[in-house]
């Protein structure tokens, strides 16, 4: 079982106990956002299908989630940081995936003098930098500065973290330049973000904010992002390397256009987001399921974009008789689930 979560209205805690693994839980802040993960789901579904052993999704931070990535094709120069939490909280074993996943983003990008440059730094009570970003500017420095970060431990002050970037990173960043912030979290800033986040994006910063685990709710994330569609959640540091591709590429398309607070799109493209040129390569046939919710929570909106998610996902797979047979039921209240189609019937995409 995998669970996927809208909004605020569900609880990571319900989320596991409907996958049995946070492994197998995705959160988004939105029904809009959905495009984003259509391809980290797909994939990891693919994987489920093509090891031995489900239950063992992402044990470390690899590029398993997208293993054909491309990189992301700039047509500006980036500063790009990465504001790394490192408070008592996410432990030695949840900071290590935290410096995998930057590597992994990292080399979604070309990292360069002229093109992209990068910059770490490293906050709890108050903050430590890795790597600036006239340093940052080849992919073997930022690996090895990031691999050889030391873990701080202590609190969690996010706004002060971000008020140093701005004034003491940002500050070298070359005109021109799309500046982009990844902030990287598993708790409660000490003191509110609000401030501190909205001075960084007057300053012309793009703010991207990844939650981790309960600690950090979708409103302080959000307050640090200033969009819900900047925003990513996950709900365990294992699960990092889920969600790889879909930042790096939400991050990639800020880069590409000329509007940077415009949010990705809304509609879920199969050929943007799951190309039906790279299917899942299938061992085994599979009995593929989805349970959408039709409540009225959802709204009309919500699920057109629910019924568009699902096709995207599908658009991944081999659908037949002898491979994949997909099977949709939608449910609302007590005694109200309506079968729009029988894995019986599911035996074609179209």
């Amino acid at each position: 079982v995998f669970s996927i979560g809208v909004g605020s209205g569900i609880g990571q805690s319900e989320l596991t106990s409907i996958a049995g693994s946070s492994s197998n839980v995705y959160s988004v802040t939105s029904y809009t956002q959905l495009s984003t993960i259509v391809v980290s789901i797909s994939t990891t579904l693919c994987n489920v299908i093509v090891t031995p052993a489900p239950t063992s999704l992402a044990p470390t931070i690899q590029l398993t989630a997208a293993p054909t990535v491309p990189q992301c094709v700039q047509t500006q120069p980036v500063e790009l940081v990465f504001l790394v939490d490192g408070s008592g909280s996410v432990g030695t074993a949840g900071f290590t995936s935290s410096r995998n996943f930057v590597n992994a983003m990292v080399a979604r990008f070309s990292v360069g003098a002229s093109a992209t440059r990068v910059s770490v730094v490293q906050f709890s009570s108050s903050t430590r930098t890795t790597l600036t970003l006239p340093q940052g500017v080849s992919a073997s420095t930022v690996v090895s500065a990031v691999n050889s970060m030391a873990y701080m431990g202590g609190g969690t002050n996010t706004a002060g973290a971000i008020t140093f970037v701005r004034t003491s990173i940002f500050n070298s960043a070359r005109p021109g330049a799309r500046k982009i912030l990844v902030v990287l979290t598993d708790g409660q800033s000490s003191t509110s973000p609000g401030s501190a986040a909205n001075a960084a994006r007057t300053s012309g910063i793009t703010i991207f904010s990844i939650g981790v685990g309960s600690g950090i709710g979708q409103a302080e994330l959000t307050t640090i992002a200033g969009s819900p569609s900047n925003v990513f959640a996950v709900s365990s540091y294992t699960q990092l390397s889920t969600v790889v591709y879909t930042i790096s590429t939400t991050v990639c398309s800020v880069v590409v256009t000329t509007a940077p607070t415009v949010p990705p799109p809304t509609t879920l493209a199969p050929v943007t987001f799951a190309p039906v040129s790279n299917p899942c390569t299938q061992t085994a046939p599979l009995e593929l399921v989805f349970l959408v919710d039709g409540s009225g929570s959802v709204g009309t909106a919500g699920f057109a974009a629910s019924k568009t998610f699902v096709n995207a996902v599908v658009a991944r797979f081999n659908v037949g008789a002898t491979s994949t047979r997909v099977a949709v039921v939608q449910y609302a209240g007590f005694g109200q689930q309506r079968v729009a189609l029988t894995l019986g019937q599911g035996t074609s995409r179209t």
